[in-house]
């Protein structure tokens, strides 16, 4: 038997993910909110950077009313989806835990609802 580094992806769902648990912790996200963070985490990477990027890293204190406004002006159901799904967390946490989240779903996620891990060691037979 012989041991060979593969890369090989490992899923992991987004509450399990490392990053995700401590962000979960230190924001004291409540466990009611997982679901709001386990659907956005459903939309794409780019999508996430398009509709809430420029709402939390621009807009501060006044996120809730650019969510609201992107919610009216909505071009797709995705965009629409995203700003409510994010309006919900910025009413009940602050801009600066929302703008945490963006920037993990920005950084992390590869595809739609998962992390993959690589590197990870295979053993040959």
């Amino acid at each position: 038997m012989s041991l060979e580094r593969k890369n090989i992806e490992k899923i992991i769902p987004i509450l399990e993910e490392p990053d995700v648990k401590n962000f979960i912790k230190n924001a004291k996200i409540q466990p009611e909110d997982f679901k709001i963070i386990e659907k956005l985490a459903t939309f794409p990477r780019e999508f996430i950077i398009l509709y809430a990027h420029n709402i939390f890293n621009l807009d501060r204190e006044e996120s809730v009313a650019g969510l609201k406004r992107s919610i009216e002006n909505a071009k797709s159901e995705d965009e629409k989806n995203i700003c409510e799904l994010f309006l919900k967390m910025a009413e009940k946490y602050t801009w600066a835990i929302c703008h945490g989240l963006v920037r993990i779903l920005e950084e992390k996620k590869q595809e739609p609802g998962l992390y993959f891990k690589w590197g990870q060691i295979k053993k040959e037979q």
